[in-house]
């Protein structure tokens, strides 16, 4: 095996082909940039996070991708059905807007497929350092495996010249093991978890569209289950968890049977029977931010900067959403000649986005009962947004007045975490610009 090393240019380089990565590539390409695709895996991959929300389906409408998204027969999404402590209670979330329960295989190829036929690059390899002059990032060196037509194979080390690295390699935080962003750090009351997962069949389902739904079963905070349809006969469903309980478990196959049997009596009643599709996958260590997340030549978006308890399903729509506005700043700063404004301002919208996200779970477990009564109530409407992704101008709801006043008056742990990303953002941005 021998190694030769390639130089080439492009306007952006983006880091990881999810739905995050496929978003922000595709619009810039539509913005006349040129622009190369990374990824380390191949595709098609398993992978979780089947939830989407309206946001995630106002951008696939943007690209003209609805139809396409419909043909591949994904369960329609109408809601969430919260089922509580013990099935003695539960309520209904309906969306805002009609989208899907998708299967992440199929769902990030037609993404890619689509940023690939709008004249986005793609290479399948892995990131191996970052270029730098000065303080601004400039470019990277990536690995990928070529063969010859004779069937040599050849390691070959490229250098890429860009003006901006976009970082959407979610869990793998690629600019933060590189020291380009900051590090990793875990997140305040949902850091011990784990999540266990898998996909079954032979379970029970609501009847009818119904039956297309998430749902969410749980027990306790840091107890609670996803159940989300992604064919007509198969359903994804994961079991949060502290840590201790996989130690004490001895293995994800044990952790998960623990969790069908003991979060929910509704969700061990509807999973009596079922066959396991595949292995049980687990993540630990799943709830984290980063800081800084942008700078000179660089930003990260999606999971790739902070990610929270996914009880909501805001990761996809997230990350999209992320894409968007990041192609809207690369764009501004690249017009005016300055990462400063464009890239703040991105920061800011971000991070509003993540506390608002984070406060939403935060008083959901403090008070899931009323929680539960206010989609009952006169904020229904003001929930039913929040939750289908409305969460980056959150001072237009009175939802998120009352929710920052039940958190404020808790003197607990939520109560301390939430003033502290208050303090945070109120003296500094996480972005690393000078």
């Amino acid at each position: 095996m021998k190694c030769r090393q390639e130089v080439e240019s492009f306007d952006v380089v983006v880091i990881g082909a999810g739905p995050g990565g496929t978003t922000v590539a595709s619009y810039l390409i539509r913005a006349g940039l040129t622009v190369l695709l990374l990824e380390k895996q191949s595709f098609p991959r398993f992978h979780v996070g089947e939830s989407l929300t309206g946001v995630a389906a106002e951008i696939i409408a943007d690209f003209n991708l609805t139809d396409t998204v419909n043909s591949y027969d994904f369960p329609v999404k109408g809601g969430v059905k919260v089922i509580g402590k013990g099935a003695k209670n539960e309520f209904f979330v309906p969306v805002m807007r009609s989208t899907w329960q998708v299967r992440r295989a199929e769902f990030d190829r037609i993404l890619l497929t689509h940023a690939k036929s709008q004249g986005v690059t793609y290479r399948q390899g892995h990131v191996k350092s970052v270029l730098k002059t000065g303080e601004r990032v400039t470019g990277l060196t990536y690995g990928i495996l070529e063969e010859t037509d004779e069937g040599t194979r050849h390691v070959v080390t490229k250098t890429v010249h860009c003006q901006v690295v976009v970082d959407a390699s979610g869990q793998s935080t690629v600019l933060s093991k590189l020291g380009v962003a900051g590090p990793r750090k875990k997140s305040d009351q949902f850091n011990n978890d784990v999540a266990v997962f898998a996909h079954y069949q032979g379970v029970e389902r609501d009847p009818g569209t119904m039956g297309d739904n998430t749902f969410i079963f749980y027990s306790h905070i840091h107890h609670w289950s996803w159940f989300i349809p992604i064919t007509s006969d198969k359903v994804s469903v994961g079991c949060v968890l502290p840590k201790n309980r996989l130690v004490q478990c001895g293995s994800p196959e044990e952790t998960m049977n623990w969790g069908l049997e003991n979060i929910n009596p509704e969700l061990k009643r509807r999973m009596h029977g079922h066959t396991p599709m595949g292995k049980v996958h687990v993540i630990s260590n799943y709830s984290y931010e980063v800081r800084p997340f942008a700078g000179e030549g660089w930003i990260c978006i999606g999971d790739s900067h902070q990610f929270i308890d996914p009880i909501l399903s805001f990761g996809v729509s997230m990350a999209m959403s992320d894409a968007r506005a990041a192609s809207e700043a690369i764009l501004q700063s690249l017009a005016s000649g300055s990462f400063q404004a464009p890239f703040l301002k991105y920061c800011r919208r971000s991070e509003t986005g993540q506390r608002t996200a984070h406060e939403i779970i935060s008083y959901f477990w403090k008070y899931p009962t009323f929680f539960g009564y206010q989609m009952r109530g006169k904020l229904r409407q003001d929930i039913i947004r929040l939750l289908s992704g409305d969460i980056f101008q959150p001072e237009q709801f009175e939802a998120i007045k009352l929710i920052r006043q039940g958190l404020s008056s808790a003197n607990d742990q939520v109560k301390a975490a939430t003033d502290t990303s208050l303090g945070a953002m109120a003296t500094s941005i996480p972005v690393a610009i000078s």
